[in-house]
């Protein structure tokens, strides 16, 4: 099919932002245990510090990996059940009616 991309280069591109959004969730998560109030931090900021925790803590990289990997599988999954060959419905015939 034209215009689509394949499972790997969907998988790719996903990784990323799987890897960013764990991060900031742990950045602010942090945050309010600071008693910060995360809605009043500049989003720069959490994408900042994000990053740096990202660098810091190569777990996370891993752990986003295997997410995006469970997440295709899924997706997969569903596609292959979709595909799935099912027997056409058929309906029953009908009297005519005499009016």
């Amino acid at each position: 099919m034209e215009g689509r991309g394949n499972v790997q280069t969907h998988q790719r591109s996903r990784r990323p932002r799987i890897r960013a959004a764990a991060a900031k969730r742990v950045i602010q998560q942090q945050l309010r245990d600071d008693g910060v109030r995360v809605g009043l931090v500049p989003a720069r900021e959490i994408n900042d510090k994000a990053t740096e925790y990202l660098h810091d803590h190569p777990e996370v990289w891993r752990e986003a990996m295997e997410r995006a990997r469970q997440m295709d599988d899924e997706e997969e999954a569903k596609k292959a059940r979709r595909r799935k060959i099912r027997e056409p419905m058929v309906t029953p015939d009908l009297p005519e009616r005499n009016s």
